[in-house]
């Protein structure tokens, strides 16, 4: 056996070890031991790196089929979706929009490679209690639950930890966003030319004075950082999960969506948007206030701007 040869069952024989120690110790040892795996099969287990084990602790996926993506692009296999949705006092929202995305699930025979997670940020109603009920009735339906009002970005942080999808859509509770529109969202991801793909809104049915904040903030957000997306905050979003994992991201709440677009483009991931068109709020009110909102984001772009954030602490 020449040295390639020799070298490479000794990295077959580590990743066997390795993964066994995964399957027998799903807890913080077993991420220090995988962390000595060549990228190529880390990518494969889509272990959370430790930035992300504070909020949440997830364990190996035993559903995945890790020998069909051994040794090459996952974009050539059959992608499984995982679709994230932030919960938060939506109880009224929960059976139109369940109902919906499982007659789209159903209808695309999606059944067994999608999953549908709804992230409920400990509601004052009973939005988990009937987000809880429909999981019992399909089984692509997960029901998760944070300790404490959290956030937006750490719901959507805890929804990636757990996903089980090649391919990650977040979408928000409120029924503005089409699932129909998920599959226009995902192409350019399955076809491999994007790594990440944001909404552009082209008539959300602001009012004047929410279209000129919207405007200006993209404006100055795109300015700032170089990039060249309509509505950068936009919460419907796609993205490849095993490219998302290491990107660090600290923020919880709505500025997620800025901290994720920066660090993805830091980081060289292929960047792009496809328009929609965003439907009214079905029940309830907005939870974004704007004398709260900017001066959030404008905190966030202070930090990030300078690239204090680029490491990892």
């Amino acid at each position: 056996m020449d040295s390639s040869g020799l070298g490479e069952s000794i990295l077959n024989t580590l990743f066997i070890s390795l993964l066994f120690i995964k399957l027998r110790m799903p807890d913080e040892k077993s991420f220090e031991y995988l962390s000595a795996i060549p990228l190529k099969y880390s990518l494969i287990l889509q272990a959370p790196p430790l930035s992300l084990q504070s909020r949440f602790r997830t364990s190996f996926n035993p559903n995945l089929n890790i020998f069909k993506h051994f040794g090459q692009s996952s974009m050539r296999c059959a992608l499984r979706i995982s679709v994230i949705i932030p919960m938060r006092n939506e109880s009224a929202n929960v059976p139109p929009i369940a109902e919906e995305i499982c007659e789209f699930i159903n209808r695309n025979g999606w059944m067994d490679s999608a999953e549908v997670l709804f992230v409920d940020d400990n509601s004052d109603d009973d939005t988990y209690e009937r987000i809880k009920s429909y999981s019992e009735k399909y089984p692509f339906i997960r029901a998760i639950r944070l300790n404490g009002v959290s956030g937006k970005g750490a719901v959507i942080k805890s929804g990636i930890g757990v996903a089980r999808g090649d391919v990650v859509v977040m979408m928000d509770g409120d029924m503005q966003h089409s699932p129909k529109l998920i599959p226009s969202l995902i192409k350019p991801i399955t076809e491999g030319d994007l790594d990440l793909v944001v909404a552009a809104r082209v008539d959300g049915g602001y009012s004047p004075y929410r279209k000129i904040l919207s405007k200006a903030f993209s404006w100055m957000f795109n300015a700032l950082f170089g990039l060249h997306l309509t509505t950068p905050n936009e919460g419907f979003k796609a993205f490849r999960r095993d490219a998302i994992l290491n990107l660090c991201i600290s923020a919880n709440g709505f500025d997620f969506d800025i901290e994720l677009l920066v660090k993805a483009k830091r980081m060289g991931l292929r960047i792009g948007e496809i328009p929609i068109s965003l439907r009214s709020r079905l029940h309830g009110s907005s939870k974004v206030c704007t004398l709260k909102i900017i001066p959030l984001f404008l905190y966030r772009m202070a930090k990030l701007w300078p690239d204090r954030e680029r490491r990892c602490a």
